[in-house]
């Protein structure tokens, strides 16, 4: 056994030798890499470089714009100069008539000495154009329902064109109130006056002067919902308190309403909706066709008669020209 074991430290040698020279590649290795960082490290010279010619080309342009700045300057003074020798000059109308005699090309007659142009035409000021306003209102033409499509179409349009649309709406009349509408107008109280209605005594957002305390008949305190506050100020409001035109219920519980009367108004303000109720349906027109000629096949879409009277109600008065340039109406 000791001869055996005497032989292995030679294998082990060799071991040890083989893991030296490996140790010596790796050594090698390292040093060609540190060799790589080093010529890597030498890459930025080169990228410095670059900044050089950028900074050339900036110096290049700040030039330039120098330049232009400069120039700026120059007109800026020359035409203070200008200005300054007009002022100073005789005073002319601009448009001046052309002169006759011969000069020559680039300097224009007078006593200006800069070269000549055509001067710009005096622009008028251009008058506003009038604003035309357009609206369309939906006429209910029937008064059955329509199964024919898929949606049954029981209206027409009609088209209102204003050239003023501020002076229309100065113009333009009321429209009379209907029975049916009237029915809201009642007089529980039995006031001499005539029926009237209520109306609520608030009004929409908030307004520091309308909000104050209003004391009920029966000594309560009711605010204004919430949201809205009363619809004119303390002053006002005691003024139709003194007058009897607050109403709080019968038994003084409810929210103060200012009293109107029927007699004061005048008519409600037309709105886009026509119903076959208020202003006739295509089935009245038709009757009325047949009426004047004994026939309905005399036209083939005649309009009700209460449709143009409630036209011509809001858009004309007493002693104007209608023209009906289509004179398709048939009425």
């Amino acid at each position: 056994m000791p001869s055996s074991c005497r032989t292995m430290p030679s294998s082990y040698r060799t071991t040890s030798s083989s893991r030296r020279t490996t140790s010596s590649s790796r050594r090698t290795t390292s040093s060609s890499c540190r060799t790589t960082s080093s010529s890597c490290r030498t890459m930025p010279s080169s990228c410095r470089t670059m900044p050089s010619s950028c900074r050339t080309t900036s110096s290049s342009r700040r030039n330039k714009i120098s330049s232009r700045r400069a120039e700026l300057s120059s007109c800026r003074t020359t035409s203070s100069s200008r200005r300054a020798d007009l002022s100073s000059g005789p005073t002319e109308p601009r448009h001046r008539p052309r002169s006759r005699r011969r000069t020559e090309p680039g300097i224009c007659p007078g006593h200006c000495a800069r070269p000549s142009s055509p001067l710009p035409p005096i622009r008028k000021k251009r008058q506003p154009a009038h604003s035309i306003s357009a609206q369309g209102n939906v006429w209910q033409r029937r008064y059955s329902r329509d199964n024919r499509g898929s949606i049954g179409d029981v209206h027409e349009y009609l088209l209102v064109y204003a050239k003023h649309p501020e002076l229309f709406q100065e113009g333009r009349n009321l429209v009379p109130l209907t029975e049916e509408q009237a029915k809201i107008y009642k007089n529980p109280n039995n006031d001499p006056k005539g029926r009237w209605r209520g109306i609520p005594l608030t009004a929409q957002g908030f307004r520091r002067n309308q909000m104050y305390e209003i004391v009920g008949p029966d000594g309560n305190v009711p605010p204004p919902p919430e949201g809205r506050c009363w619809s004119t100020i303390e002053s006002e409001f005691m003024k139709l308190r003194e007058a009897g035109r607050i109403w709080s219920g019968k038994d003084g519980k409810s929210q103060p309403n200012t009293i109107r009367y029927l007699s004061e108004v005048g008519g409600m303000v037309p709105w886009t909706w026509w119903s076959h109720d208020e202003v006739g349906h295509t089935d009245e027109a038709k009757k009325e066709i047949q009426d004047l000629f004994k026939t309905q096949t005399a036209f083939d879409t005649p309009n009700p008669t209460r449709l143009l009277e409630h036209i011509l109600q809001i858009a004309t008065n007493p002693g104007d020209l209608v023209l009906d340039s289509f004179a398709g109406s048939g009425t």
